[in-house]
């Protein structure tokens, strides 16, 4: 048995580690040993240890903020050289826990994990497999990023034909598609849900628009907001709901807070309902109507798209990234050109008044889902 070291870019658990959950259960337990790095504690470094895993925090890595893909380099060079000598230090920590633990093999998720992984392995003669679930801008970070792709991992696993698309073809010879996919268990999860309407005082006859995901300016809330804030004086019945946190190192300090005073602009003082993280999904899924997507960048997957299809719910989704490749556009989903409010405010007025459209697109969701991604084709 090998041992092998996981790196992720956070120890919270969102969409991106469930991901990595699901490609750890296809691997042979029977050749592996595992143990992780984490740059902060979380329920995904709690979930990991309940599994018996070893994990080691990496603590001061995210102490201050962190570079993003949307910054410029040239305009914040202090913020970039600390954000590499981060990169550095969870470098060299990875390399001792594969000096002090034998590791054979780095598995590694997320930009930040992926690098610093990748370098480690490297510098101790041993392979790595990179995990990508994100679509970076064209600018300077994804020529650094497709060169380090080049130069580290053995295989590349990415999680849409639209990940893929962002490395040169050059090393395209080396990626693998490997779709997220939900398990038997997370259907049964949407059996046994209950709605949460009672619970946050939400009439039967409501209608809730839900945005669920991490909180971050990139996922676009303030845009889902303003599209809700459009159609509201028409249809008084309309509720937002979102559900998620801003636990991470990207989130800036009091977003949260200032998404809420945003809505109060909007008008929607007491009908966007922010109700922070919830594990249980599928109990917020059967409290939504609709779920809209509208992240303001492209993204690689979505698994909160597919967790939405199993529970027959229609989406309205942003038309990027790997979007077209899990929703069909008018079957089982309904796709706007991306950061068009009007386009967004019709597709939303559209459902609203047609019940019967609704119920055909959660139909035909639950239908894709189960065909193209559930646990039993990935057997």
């Amino acid at each position: 048995m090998r041992n092998a070291l996981i790196v992720n870019s956070t120890g919270h658990l969102g969409g991106s580690e469930k991901i990595l959950l699901g490609f750890l259960k296809g691997l042979d337990k029977s050749a592996f040993n595992f143990f992780a790095v984490l740059p902060s504690e979380g329920k995904f470094s709690d979930l990991l240890r309940h599994k018996g895993m070893a994990v080691a925090i990496i603590e001061k890595l995210y102490k201050g903020k962190f570079v993003t893909r949307d910054d410029s380099p040239f305009l914040s060079p202090f913020l970039t050289i600390k954000s590499l000598s981060n990169i550095v230090t969870f470098s060299n920590a990875i390399s001792r826990h594969i000096r002090q633990n034998d590791i054979k093999l780095v598995v590694a998720n997320g930009v930040k994990a992926c690098i610093a992984g990748g370098i480690a392995a490297k510098c101790n003669g041993i392979g790595s497999i990179w995990i990508i679930q994100d679509i970076l801008p064209p600018n300077i970070f994804r020529g650094g990023f497709n060169l380090c792709a080049r130069l580290f991992p053995g295989r590349i696993i990415a999680i849409s034909n639209a990940v893929k698309n962002i490395f040169p073809k050059s090393i395209h010879k080396k990626i693998e598609i490997v779709y997220p996919y939900l398990e038997q268990g997370e259907f049964d999860g949407v059996k046994k849900a209950r709605a949460l309407r009672g619970e946050l005082n939400i009439k039967d006859d409501d209608i809730v628009f839900g945005s669920i995901g991490k909180i971050l300016p990139s996922k676009g809330i303030d845009i889902f907001l303003e599209a809700i804030s459009r159609i509201k004086k028409a249809h008084p019945n309309v509720k937002a709901l979102i559900a998620g946190d801003s636990r991470l190192e990207a989130a800036p300090p009091g977003y949260i807070d200032r998404l809420k005073a945003f809505a109060k602009s909007q008008g929607l003082d007491k009908d966007a309902i922010f109700i922070g993280w919830r594990d249980d999904i599928y109990n917020v899924l059967a409290t939504i109507d609709v779920l809209v997507h509208t992240p303001s960048r492209p993204e690689g997957f979505g698994r909160v798209l597919i967790e939405a299809m199993a529970a027959s719910k229609p989406i309205v989704a942003f038309d990027q990234g790997a979007v077209r490749e899990i929703i069909e556009d008018g079957i089982s989903g309904m796709l706007v050109k991306a950061l068009d409010q009007e386009a967004l405010a019709g597709s939303l007025v559209g459902l609203l008044k047609d019940e019967g459209k609704r119920k055909s697109l959660g139909d035909a969701a639950r239908r894709r889902v189960e065909k193209y991604f559930s646990g039993t084709v990935h057997l």
